[in-house]
């Protein structure tokens, strides 16, 4: 015997898929740890993903701002304007301290003078 759901169980099936369709999609967590350590170092943590907008002009420059790391640390996990939040699950407190200290330490890189002075 085929039963029809009722009205009320069409519309509680109907709200329960679309409750998921509203939370946002979950961050990879992030791969290249030295086999021999275990260690990912917050350069390479910086390159392989904040680099992806930060050094290509999507998101601002990070290196040469000082930045605390409470700071930035807040920023990452919490997300900022365009900025997504990172969790713990696609970056870890230890990798995140490393890329921290990076940037609070680090110089403001260097740009290249067009060759013809303009």
């Amino acid at each position: 015997m085929n039963r029809k759901p009722t009205p009320a169980a069409a519309v509680l099936i109907a709200i329960a898929a679309l409750a998921g369709c509203n939370q946002q999609p979950a961050v990879a967590p992030i791969v290249g740890t030295n086999v021999a350590t275990g260690f990912v170092s917050g350069n390479h943590t910086y390159d392989t993903v904040c680099g992806q907008c930060h050094e290509t002009g999507v998101g601002p420059m990070l290196r040469g701002r000082q930045l605390h790391p409470q700071l930035f640390t807040q920023i990452v996990r919490n997300g900022m304007a365009a900025m997504p939040a990172f969790p713990a699950s696609a970056i870890t407190d230890a990798e995140l301290n490393d890329v921290a200290q990076l940037i609070q330490s680090s110089a403001t890189p260097q740009t290249e003078e067009p060759a013809n002075g303009n």
